[in-house]
């Protein structure tokens, strides 16, 4: 299924259309969208996506498809 950054300041789609959430999760990391956390040394760090952004699903065209 397709992903998009979106913006709630902006409130606006702010990246391409991605066509796997690791796709998708991998622009967030390199634009800095994210911070990693970790809660436990014997645990992979969590991915924590900024306030001020959303990540949604989208059909093919780039249009939001509602939860």
């Amino acid at each position: 299924m397709p992903y998009f950054l979106f913006s709630t300041s902006r409130k606006s789609r702010i990246s391409e259309v991605f066509v796997t959430e690791q796709e998708i999760w991998v622009h967030v990391r390199a634009q800095g969208f994210c911070s990693e956390v970790i809660d436990r040394e014997d645990l992979d760090p969590r991915r924590i996506l900024h306030p001020d952004y959303e990540i949604h699903f989208c059909d093919a065209p780039g249009r939001r498809i509602a939860d």
